[in-house]
């Protein structure tokens, strides 16, 4: 049971789920070495979305 929730969990990459010009936006960010919190913030004001530093710190470590 452990394991099915633990996978239940973990869905598809937040980012990945996202139109192609914010991932554009996220994946040029982390290239200049712009923090996640930033971009964060970022993706608040300029596209109205909520996406989580956390979510941004796995993504630029899986990449």
């Amino acid at each position: 049971m452990a394991r099915g929730r633990r996978q239940k969990t973990r869905p598809d990459s937040v980012i990945n789920q996202l139109e192609p010009h914010i991932q554009d936006f996220i994946i040029t960010a982390l290239s200049t070495h712009t923090s996640p919190e930033v971009i964060s913030g970022s993706l608040v004001l300029e596209f109205g979305l909520s996406v989580s530093k956390n979510s941004l710190y796995r993504y630029s470590q899986a990449t």
